[in-house]
C-alpha cells in the first residue's frame, strides 16, 4: 500500500477513524466502545476500503483509557497487515464521559488545562497504559522491512480461524494470526528458499527460524492460541 513516489507524486493521505465504521458495514456509526472494532478484522477491512490509491493514517485507530484498549494487539496488527498506519494514544477524562471538558493525551500527552489546574500530576500522566509498548514492538518490526514495497495480500494466507497478510509476493510475507493456531501461505508462485519464524506481538521476541522451499502452500502452527505475527522471508 506504500509506495515510493517520484517528484510529481501526490502526497495525499487518507485518514480514518474507526468510531464511524465503514460503509460497507452494517455497524457505520457504531460506538469506538464496540467491541466489534476491538477485533482484527473491521479494523483490517476499514483501511482497505478506504486506501483509493493513496495510503491510509488512521488518526483514531487506537484509544487508551475505553473498551478498546482490552485488545489493542488485534486492532494494531489489523490495520498494519491492511498497510495503513495507526495512532496510539491516552485520553483521560477529569469529569467523566457525561461532562467531560478537560482531559490529557497518554505518554506524548498534551494537557488543554493549564498544569497549575489539572487533575494529573506529571508522573501520573500515561501510566498504566495498555497498548503503547506493543505498538512500539510493531514499529520496531516493521522498520526492519522494506514495508513500502508491501501490500495487503489476505488472499495469500487462510487460518484455522482467521489470518491477515501483508506481502511483496516472492521476497516476504507478514501475517498476523489473532487466535494463533494453524496458518497455512499461498507460496506456490514463489521461487528459492525462505526462512520463517514467529514473532510475539506481545513482548517484541522471535521463535527460532525455520527453512521452507517456495512452489507450494506451506503450514506453519503458531505456539499458542494467542496473537502471533508470522514472519517469513526470502533467504535465496
Amino acid at each position: 500500500m506504500w509506495h515510493n513516489c517520484d517528484t510529481a507524486c501526490s502526497r495525499k493521505l487518507n485518514t480514518v477513524q474507526t468510531s464511524v465504521g465503514t460503509l460497507g458495514n452494517p455497524n457505520v456509526g457504531a460506538h469506538i466502545d464496540d467491541s466489534n472494532w476491538q477485533e482484527a478484522y473491521p479494523n483490517n477491512q476499514l483501511a482497505l476500503n478506504s486506501y483509493n490509491n493513496f495510503p491510509v493514517l488512521t488518526t483514531e485507530g487506537l484509544w487508551e483509557g475505553q473498551g478498546r484498549a482490552k485488545q489493542p494487539l488485534r486492532i494494531i496488527w489489523g490495520f498494519l497487515t491492511a498497510g495503513a498506519h495507526v495512532m496510539w494514544a491516552d485520553w483521560s477524562y477529569e469529569e467523566g464521559i457525561e461532562g467531560h471538558r478537560y482531559g490529557s493525551i497518554g505518554r506524548g500527552w498534551v494537557p488543554v488545562r493549564p498544569l497549575n489546574e489539572h487533575l494529573f500530576r506529571v508522573d501520573q500522566l500515561g501510566v498504566d497504559c495498555v497498548g503503547d509498548e506493543q505498538l512500539k514492538i510493531a514499529i520496531d518490526y516493521l522498520s526492519g522491512l522494506e514495508y513500502w514495497k508491501m501490500n495487503p495480500k489476505n488472499q495469500l494466507v487462510i487460518g484455522s480461524t482467521e489470518a491477515y497478510c501483508l506481502a511483496q509476493p516472492g521476497r516476504r510475507y507478514t501475517v498476523y494470526a489473532p487466535n494463533g493456531g494453524t496458518v497455512k501461505l499461498d507460496l506456490s508462485r514463489a521461487k528459492g528458499t525462505f526462512s520463517a519464524r514467529w514473532l510475539d506481538p506481545r513482548l517484541g521476541s522471535f521463535s527460532q527460524s525455520i527453512t521452507i522451499r517456495g512452489g507450494k502452500w506451506a503450514g506453519f502452527e503458531a505456539p499458542d492460541q494467542k496473537d502471533w505475527v508470522l514472519d517469513v522471508a526470502l533467504t535465496k
